[in-house]
């Protein structure tokens, strides 16, 4: 199989392309979709959207908070994110605050490896109940690494993040 510069040129561009769209496949075969709100802290892509974005559970009312989440972890070691450094704030209409505690254990992310985390899997809970009135509001979810605070705030619409110092 002879590669001339001309087939050349058009893998490269269907590289770009794909590249472009957010798409790449990681060393496992595991295609890695980078189309949604990221920050990158020390060689670690944090990602976060909304596909479903509340639902009430856990004991009496509560508000859970299980948005898509995924990590990309460019290094060559392991990467742990102790559960009490994943925490977060829903907001209510009328602007009271509740805390959310992050249900699951620490996150562990292994050398060069892209991990999605399903609803079970990374989910949030205010530390008490929320009367269905004021169910609707706006999430902020903050997550500790490398000495900064990732954070991922969603208003009802849309997901926005920055990384603080």
């Amino acid at each position: 199989f002879m590669m001339n510069r001309r087939m050349f040129l058009k893998w490269s561009a269907g590289a770009v392309a794909l590249a472009a769209a957010g798409v790449l496949t990681g060393c496992g075969g595991t295609n890695i979709d980078l189309n949604h709100p990221k920050e990158e802290v020390g060689g670690v892509v944090f990602l976060c959207d909304v596909v479903t974005n509340l639902s009430t559970g856990g004991s009496g009312t509560r508000v859970q908070y299980s948005p898509y989440f995924a990590i990309w972890n460019q290094n060559g070691e392991k990467v742990t994110i102790p559960r009490k450094d994943i925490t977060g704030t829903f907001t209510d209409a009328e602007g009271e605050q509740e805390n959310l505690t992050f249900l699951p254990g620490n996150l562990e992310i292994g050398a060069k490896q892209y991990v999605e985390y399903n609803g079970y899997s990374f989910r949030l809970e205010t530390e008490n109940s929320v009367t269905p009135s004021r169910e609707k509001g706006t999430y902020e979810l903050r997550i500790k690494y490398a000495g900064k605070t990732i954070v991922f705030y969603y208003d009802g619409q849309n997901m926005t993040s920055r990384v603080e110092v």
